[in-house]
């Protein structure tokens, strides 16, 4: 069954907390946010532009999956909770901020059609979109659906529908999608040790258990994944763990189609810790990605690691006082230009509420935007970059939406200027 912590995200419906400069902290794990006095770069903040807010009934609370953009130009993502039953959406949106909501969860008897989709989307064959929810379904124990883009869902699979949930239980993050059209996936819980798995689905919804975490002594292979899985250039499937690992503090790890599965690092928190947000491939053929905690100031910290497991900290949070620069950078990463990248921060910024920044592959760190409260607050998904940058925040925008006052969330856009190469 789905821990307390993060069921408590399905079950709210009144009394979604204010956003803080606390990450909610969903899983076991919390942070302290510390203020240290270092140095990064800053710039005048460009322009964003507020889409959409959110306000309960067009969804409410879009999580840590990042837009997907469709080959009609508008953009598709999720809403862990709101819409017709408060039970999470899918929704497009153009551009120009038209929001469409395109599902509500739960719409079908005892949420058959599945509840929270906490991760975002995934584009597959034939523009169709594909996606997880964390409970509902036909077990209670989530699904993996599949829906057009004027709305049509299909449940492709229920999980825990094999003996002692063996196929996993409760998929936190999203899925990516091979070119034969097999989705890949993990889930939190279920599995041989109940510790979560990564699993293959077919179009037509057959599922193969690739590995199940926890098969190590001590976990020491990882559990807790919460973050989509990326495909690197050599075919294997890249991911993390936040927790686990050799010191306890979460792994990177690669996969093989056939399941053949390798630890390549143990977070030692002063290398970070808690990785969460998932792994982007750059130009130079590096991974890159992020912690949530630790680093020198335990606010998290950017990381680059190469397939074969070679790694490094490229920059540590919080080295500005105030955290200036950000804190909790909780999302994925995405390719900016051959040299950098872009992602956000759930807390910290001259608002305290978050930031968007740009690094460059060798840890040169620029604050793009700092997030106020009524232009959106707490981005925990990543970016996208289309000439323009493309994102939500969990919370702002309409202040009013909850109670306490604390917003619903936004999508926005964000002018930028791409770094010279």
């Amino acid at each position: 069954m789905i821990p307390t912590q993060i069921q408590k995200y399905i079950s709210l419906r009144q009394t979604q907390p204010a956003i803080t400069t606390k990450k909610p902290c969903p899983t076991h794990i919390c942070c302290l946010l510390a203020f240290v006095v270092a140095a990064a770069i800053a710039m005048p903040a460009q322009t964003l532009t507020t889409l959409a807010e959110f306000d309960g009934a067009n969804g409410a609370f879009p999580y840590y999956g990042s837009l997907v953009q469709g080959s009609n130009g508008s953009y598709y993502g999720t809403t862990l909770l709101g819409g017709a039953t408060f039970n999470g959406t899918v929704f497009e949106i153009t551009t120009s901020g038209a929001l469409t909501t395109l599902y509500s969860f739960c719409s079908q008897t005892n949420c058959a059609d599945g509840q929270g989709p906490y991760g975002g989307l995934a584009l597959g064959f034939g523009e169709n979109l594909y996606g997880t929810t964390i409970n509902g379904g036909a077990n209670d124990e989530g699904t993996v659906f599949q829906i057009t883009p004027t709305g049509t869902l299909t449940t492709l699979y229920n999980f825990c529908s094999q003996a002692n949930c063996s196929d996993g239980g409760a998929p936190v993050a999203g899925l990516v999608s091979a070119s034969n059209g097999d989705l890949y996936g993990t889930t939190l819980f279920g599995g041989k040790y109940d510790s979560g798995t990564v699993f293959q689905l077919t179009p037509a919804g057959k599922l193969t258990t690739l590995y199940s975490f926890c098969s190590k002594a001590n976990c020491t292979d990882g559990y807790d994944v919460q973050s989509p899985l990326v495909r690197s250039s050599n075919g294997k499937y890249y991911g993390v763990t936040f927790g686990g690992g050799a010191n306890g503090w979460g792994t990177v790890f690669d996969v093989t189609t056939t399941g053949k599965f390798s630890t390549l690092h143990s977070f030692a928190f002063t290398d970070g810790a808690n990785p969460w947000g998932g792994l982007v491939q750059a130009d130079d053929g590096d991974l890159y990605g992020t912690t949530e905690d630790g680093g020198s100031s335990n606010n998290g910290t950017v990381f680059r690691i190469t397939e074969t497991g070679k790694f490094a900290t490229i920059y540590n949070f919080c080295v500005k006082l105030y955290c200036t620069d950000g804190s909790i950078p909780a999302g994925t990463l995405t390719r900016a230009t051959s040299s950098s990248l872009y992602g956000t921060t759930a807390s910290g910024g001259t608002g305290h509420l978050g930031t968007v920044f740009e690094i460059t592959t060798t840890g040169v760190l620029t604050t793009l935007h700092s997030f106020a409260g009524a232009d959106g607050a707490a981005p925990y998904a990543g970016v996208v970059a289309n000439g323009d940058l493309y994102g939500t925040t969990y919370g702002g925008g309409d202040l009013n939406c909850t109670n306490p006052p604390g917003g619903c969330g936004t999508v926005f856009s964000l002018t930028q200027q791409p770094r010279k190469e």
